[in-house]
C-alpha cells in the first residue's frame, strides 16, 4: 500500500512540475481508470499478418485513430526503438500499439508499416472497437499513450519517448508493479 502512495505522489510531482493545472486535472481524472481490449485484434508484423503471443500483463498503450495521416504516423514509430528494446530485458512489459483503421486507409497503414518497418507486432482495429469500448477515456483525451498494470488500469498517462523524465518514471513504475502485482 505504501508502494502505491510513493508512485502516486510522484506521479503528482513530476505532474505539477511539468503540466499546467488544466492538463494535470485531465491527466489525475485519467488515472485508475480500465481500458478495455477488444476480442478482435488483428496483428501485423511491420505490415505483413502475423499470428502473436497475447498481449503483456504491464504494457504502454500507444493508440493511434484514423484521423491522422497513416503514412506518417507509421514514421514516428521508429522512434520508440528504445522503449521496444526495453521489452526485450523485461518479459512483463510490452508495448502495445494500436491502429483503428477503415478500409479508406488500411492500404496505406499497411504500406506504412512495409516501408518503415519496426520489427514488433502492430496491433489493427479494423472495426474500430478499441474506440468504441474505451469512447469515455480516449475521446475525452487529447492523450494517446497510457501505461497500463496488469488490470488494465491507467498508472500513468504521456508519450515516453517525447520526454526522458517521463521514461525513467515509467521505468520505475514498471519496475515497482512487476515486482508487486505480477511476481507474487
Amino acid at each position: 500500500m505504501r508502494l502505491y502512495k510513493f508512485i502516486q505522489i510522484t506521479i503528482i510531482l513530476v505532474l505539477l512540475t511539468s503540466c499546467a493545472n488544466n492538463q494535470f486535472d485531465n491527466i489525475s481524472k485519467l488515472i485508475g481508470k480500465e481500458i478495455r481490449f477488444p476480442k478482435r485484434l488483428y496483428a501485423t508484423y511491420n505490415g505483413k499478418d502475423t499470428t502473436t503471443s497475447s498481449i503483456p500483463p504491464i504494457k504502454l498503450l500507444i493508440y493511434k485513430n484514423n484521423q491522422n495521416c497513416s503514412i506518417c504516423s507509421t514514421t514516428s514509430l521508429s522512434q520508440y526503438k528504445a522503449i521496444i528494446d526495453y521489452t526485450r530485458e523485461n518479459k512483463d512489459f510490452g508495448v502495445v500499439i494500436i491502429y483503428s483503421s477503415n478500409d479508406s486507409n488500411y492500404l496505406d497503414l499497411i504500406y506504412g508499416l512495409e516501408k518503415h518497418p519496426i520489427n514488433y507486432p502492430v496491433y489493427l482495429d479494423k472495426l474500430n472497437e478499441f474506440e468504441k469500448l474505451n469512447s469515455n477515456i480516449l475521446l475525452t483525451s487529447q492523450y494517446s499513450a497510457f501505461l497500463l498494470n496488469a488490470q488494465n488500469k491507467i498508472v500513468l498517462v504521456g508519450d515516453p519517448k517525447k520526454n526522458s523524465k517521463l521514461w525513467n518514471l515509467y521505468k520505475t513504475t514498471i519496475e515497482t508493479i512487476t515486482d508487486h502485482e505480477v511476481n507474487q
